[in-house]
């Protein structure tokens, strides 16, 4: 079975959300502008060679989240998944070279 199938079986989505500060008189103000929502997906555990290059780097990977369309993920994005997760995004990979799967390597936050 393809992962573009396993994404579209699984029935979950994400909503893709990037940081933004605005600079006031008082300080600076954090807030979350998003990027994408209703993205299909399917959320895996990191496999250990994921863990291991990232850890190379002090990162914590422990999930690796499909896509069908790139997303410009950056390091520091969230994704919150349509189960309640909230995962932040460490790095985002063409899967096969082929512009089909991405693949999206984040860290679950409690």
């Amino acid at each position: 079975m393809s992962v573009a199938t396993m994404i579209a079986k699984a029935g979950t989505t994400l909503t893709h959300q990037r940081p933004t500060r605005t600079s006031t008189r008082t300080g600076t103000t954090q807030t979350m502008a998003t990027q994408a929502s209703a993205v299909a997906c399917w959320v895996q555990p990191a496999s250990s060679r994921v863990i291991e290059h990232y850890g190379r780097r002090d990162l914590t990977v422990t999930s690796a989240v499909f896509v069908e369309q790139e997303l410009g993920c950056l390091d520091g994005d969230t994704l919150v998944i349509s189960d309640g997760r909230t995962l932040v995004v460490h790095g985002e990979v063409d899967q096969a070279g082929l512009a089909r799967v991405w693949r999206i390597d984040a860290e679950e936050t409690p």
